[in-house]
């Protein structure tokens, strides 16, 4: 398990090896690196439609209670983001 500080860091380290070092990337505009996406408490699961795969977030949450001082949450929303391979790929 990763503390608060060890994930930010890794995720920091991540960004940094995947920016555009200048050049003709940056000449366009393109910002490589890490992009969020959105903000999620939580991993719902994976499933699959037609098209792809899509990965299920916890976005909202609300407490309902505690139980031996545990809190317990309600899910309040969702999203569902799809896993594509890149246009072009032979996946």
């Amino acid at each position: 398990i990763y503390t608060a500080s060890e994930i930010r860091n890794m995720l920091d380290m991540i960004h940094d090896g995947n920016r555009s070092r200048g050049g003709e990337g940056q000449k366009q505009g393109k910002n490589e690196g890490l992009k969020p996406l959105v903000k999620a408490h939580g991993i719902i699961g994976f499933i699959r439609f037609l098209d792809c795969y899509y990965l299920t977030l916890i976005t909202k949450k609300s407490k309902v209670g505690c139980i031996c001082g545990n809190d317990i949450y309600t899910i309040k929303n969702t999203v569902q983001i799809p896993l594509k391979p890149p246009e072009g790929s032979n996946s």
